[in-house]
């Protein structure tokens, strides 16, 4: 019998995070055409050592089957306010469900540190990936252009009950 765990990252955990992050967003750098060298700081182009940083500064957590990983988020509170980045499951894995596992154990985590609403961020123009996250329960709230990015970000909010 097969069962996933989720769990908080720990410091070794670098190099797996990094993996599954560049691994599942690879495909989103290429339909933007954007490379590393351009934009290094391009959730596609995490490193070791930047994942190694997001789980020593916010929360990551790491879900494994049969003790395989195969997908993370991060997430962070700030006031009533969560906030769930680099969700991720690895693209062999996808459509059997992990991805909503993990967003559903992120809200539930955001909760108990007191949040009353959820924030995710998303490159504009994946519709697909929007879709995904209405289906979730988020709306769409705001959508901005930074001089740092070559793409439009869309923000979308879900309440927590």
């Amino acid at each position: 019998m097969t069962s996933t765990i989720i769990s908080r990252a720990g410091a070794d955990d670098g190099n797996q995070i990094s993996d599954i992050i560049r691994s599942s967003f690879q495909r989103q750098a290429q339909l933007l055409g954007i490379s590393e060298n351009e934009f290094p700081n391009y959730v596609a182009f995490e490193s070791a050592a930047s994942a190694s940083s997001r789980i020593a500064g916010t929360q990551v957590y790491l879900m494994k089957l049969d003790e395989q990983p195969l997908g993370t988020i991060g997430l962070y509170a700030t006031g009533g306010t969560g906030y769930i980045e680099r969700l991720a499951v690895l693209p062999a894995s996808r459509g059997r469900g992990y991805g909503e596992q993990l967003l559903y154990f992120a809200e539930n985590e955001l909760l108990q540190l007191g949040c009353s609403v959820v924030q995710v961020s998303i490159v504009a123009e994946f519709t697909r990936l929007k879709s995904y996250y209405e289906r979730q329960g988020f709306q769409e709230t705001l959508r901005r252009n930074y001089s740092s990015l070559p793409f439009e970000v869309l923000f979308l909010e879900k309440p927590l009950c």
